[in-house]
């Protein structure tokens, strides 16, 4: 017998197996790639103003301080992308 997917244990049924199963890979949305690109910096951009305007709203932090770190932090996130994406 097979081990379970979620408890290890050995499992008489197959259904734990197919309860996992996971469809094929999803298709792209946007078939362009620069037009993705583009799409998935401004969700970024985006993204990356709420965090700074909800640290500057309820956390009492100056406006330039908080986008400052806010920024910071996204372009490390961006290098770390690029140094991983091209090893």
């Amino acid at each position: 017998m097979r081990p379970c997917l979620f408890c290890f244990m050995p499992c008489p049924s197959r259904l734990p197996d197919r309860l996992s199963a996971r469809p094929g890979p999803v298709p792209y949305l946007i078939a362009d790639f620069w037009t993705a690109i583009a799409v998935a910096g401004g969700v970024a951009v985006l993204d990356l103003a709420a965090i700074a305007y909800i640290q500057f709203r309820f956390m009492q932090t100056p406006l330039l301080s908080t986008i400052a770190k806010v920024m910071l932090g996204g372009a490390l996130v961006l290098a770390a992308g690029v140094l991983i994406g091209n090893s």
